[in-house]
């Protein structure tokens, strides 16, 4: 029973990760038969997957569009980074007028990029100006890009709507569509509001190292999934107190978020069902050995044949790169069989 709740924490963790590195989306599918032959793991992997990747996209356009724009500002050309290393990043036209097109070619093999995962392959970016100005419109599109050797689809628009009344700029982005492989057993999409509240430097434009930035997050960020053994969910990231997120950690480190799967999971053991279709998921920091902490809050229905109850249950528990770490779970609320289960 308690492997049961835990997954649904580990997997409400895994749709909030700023760096997917740790956790690989799927394992590589260059035909769509292969992926019809993924194993349920493998599926559930891909399902929580799509909003590290979408979130990592953000991140790699953003760093495309910053190194850009300096070059185009100091009037450097416009083929950077050349030769064998990778990702090349360049761009047209190359007299310093805008829209421009970006093109960024992580090559053949897979390179870790600015997002700490697995790339190949080329996206192109559609620019309509500086990252820092108001009505800015990115737009990225996937053609025979691929995370961890997975091919990701799907239609991404970031727009800078300006600063907000604390002097922050603020970006709406937008996810259709958005898929890992050739097949749509996973759709996912978003539509969040990201306030950058660390890397605007003094002169005006982006800290040129994306590692410095963080942001603020709020929105919805939904994966429908199209297999019946396995739930979709949808995320609704809390207004008064927004996912917050540097660049470069692994999860965040302040956040409410509401999660709603569109079937509930139970488990049936000892004569009674327990069953949860709703949870709060809090982030509640990182201490000094880089483990980052959460909490979830839910109630589960408890069914037997005397009738239904609902029952409060809590649990915390502390992240690193592989996951929830052995041992640092603390459930309370129902009395769970396999108490000493890890």
């Amino acid at each position: 029973m308690k492997k049961t709740f835990l997954f649904i924490a580990a997997a409400s963790v895994m749709l909030t990760a700023c760096k997917g590195g740790q956790n690989e989306p799927t394992q590589p599918e260059q035909e769509q038969e292969q992926e019809q032959t993924q194993t349920e793991p493998a599926n559930v992997a891909a399902l929580f997957a799509m909003p590290v990747v979408f979130n990592g996209t953000f991140v790699e356009v953003t760093n495309a569009l910053i190194t850009a724009s300096r070059q185009q500002r100091a009037g450097a050309p416009a083929a950077l980074r050349a030769g064998e290393t990778y990702p090349q990043i360049s761009w047209t036209p190359q007299d310093g007028t805008w829209p421009i097109d970006l093109t960024v070619n992580y090559g053949k093999e897979a390179v870790i990029g600015t997002d700490g995962l697995e790339h190949s392959g080329v996206m192109k970016i559609h620019a309509t100006g500086l990252f820092e100005t108001p009505n800015t419109v990115l737009t990225p599109t996937f053609t025979g890009f691929y995370v961890y050797g997975t091919t990701l689809t799907g239609t991404q628009t970031i727009q800078n709507t300006g600063k907000n009344k604390a002097g922050n700029l603020v970006f709406d982005v937008v996810t259709k569509d958005g898929k890992l492989g050739a097949g749509k057993n996973f759709i996912y999409s978003e539509h969040t509001s990201r306030e950058l509240i660390k890397g605007l430097g003094e002169n005006g434009f982006m800290a040129p190292d994306v590692k410095t930035h963080t942001y603020s997050i709020t929105g919805t960020m939904k994966t429908v999934s199209q297999i019946d053994t396995i739930p979709g969910c949808e995320v609704l990231i809390d207004n008064l107190q927004p996912m917050v997120i540097a660049v470069g950690d692994l999860y965040p480190t302040d956040g409410l978020l509401h999660l709603t799967l569109d079937k509930g999971m139970s488990q049936t053991m000892e004569g009674f069902t327990l069953s949860i279709s709703k949870m709060d998921l809090t982030f509640t920091g990182k201490n000094e050995q880089n483990q980052y902490g959460a909490s979830f809050t839910a109630t589960a229905t408890m069914t037997t044949p005397m009738g239904s109850t609902e029952q409060k249950i809590a649990a915390s528990f502390l992240l690193d790169k592989s996951g929830i770490i052995p041992g640092s779970v603390q459930m309370e609320g129902v009395d769970i069989p396999g108490e000493n289960e890890k």
